[in-house]
């Protein structure tokens, strides 16, 4: 049993997360059920993927440990499975986002950079 009092137990590495190959569409899936769990059905009309590719992805997410399961009764006898983001996965999400914007932001930089080197003031 994991112990939650432990100061280092939500401690995660940012390199692990990162070492982890997500592609667009598990991002775009992530994206989905940050904010409430959902069915396959649901994520893949969103996602505006096949429902049997959704399901494979899902099954990456959850070995990676990003998604969980959750079945719940909708009637006496049918039940749904509905899928939700983990701690790591709003992790991942997070540490994804900042990537990106630090490479908008160099990406920004270098161009500003380049445009004064092209334009010097010569005295």
């Amino acid at each position: 049993m994991a112990n939650h009092y432990n100061p280092n137990y939500y401690d995660f590495n940012k390199h692990n997360i990162l070492k982890e190959n997500i592609n667009q569409y598990e991002i775009q899936i992530l994206k989905t059920i940050r904010s409430k769990s959902k069915t396959e059905n649901k994520i893949s009309k969103e996602v505006k993927l096949n429902t049997s590719i959704v399901s494979e992805l899902i099954t990456n997410l959850t070995e990676k440990g990003f998604v969980t399961s959750v079945k719940r009764r909708e009637l006496f006898f049918f039940y749904s499975q509905y899928f939700s983001t983990t701690l790591e996965g709003l992790m991942a999400l997070e540490e994804i986002k900042r990537n990106q914007d630090r490479n908008n932001n160099n990406t920004i930089w270098s161009q500003v950079v380049a445009l004064m080197g092209r334009y010097r003031i010569y005295e």
